[in-house]
Parts: C-alpha cells; structure tokens; sequence
C-alpha cells in the first residue's frame, strides 16, 4: 500500500521551498507505534539528476514526520561498473 505524505521542501538549492507530495523509495518504521526509523532514497549513476531535490527530501522527512535517520545512496551502472558513488547517511 502507497501512502503519500506532504512535506514541505526545496527543489534547488536556489528555489523556494513548498508543500509536495512524497514517497520515499524505502522506509522502515515499527508497525502500530508512531516510531519512523529511517527514510531512503536511492538513484543510479545514469540519473544526471542533482542529488540536492533528494537531500531536501530526506530532510524533511527527519524535521517534519520525525524519521531517526536518512539515506541517499547512487549506485554506478551500466556496462560491467558497480558500485556505490555517492552516500549520505544522516
């Protein structure tokens, strides 16, 4: 089951911050208690996509639904490359 949340953050670094609507990739938290463990985000190294829209994200998830912690992984793909190239743990 899909349960989208708003949140309110920024997209750039240099845009304003407003309410969006959210679904992290993955997230843990204890079932029937109101404890939210850890929110994650992940994006392959063909995604030329900034990580700064995913950081705000995962921000916003610890500052405003009390999530413990945050983690924003990029994995290297294509060809025979793997791996991890970029990793934030928050």
């Amino acid at each position: 089951m899909e349960v989208v949340k708003r949140l309110i953050y920024a997209v750039s670094p240099t845009g304003e911050a407003s309410e969006r609507n959210v679904v992290p990739d993955i997230i843990i938290y204890k079932r029937m208690t109101a404890e939210n463990l850890l929110a994650v985000e992940i994006k392959k190294s063909t995604n030329q996509e900034h990580s700064f829209k995913d950081q705000a994200k995962l921000s916003a998830f610890r500052d405003q639904l009390s999530y413990q912690n945050s983690l924003f992984i990029r994995f290297l793909t294509g060809g025979n490359n793997t791996g991890i190239v970029e990793c934030h743990w928050q």
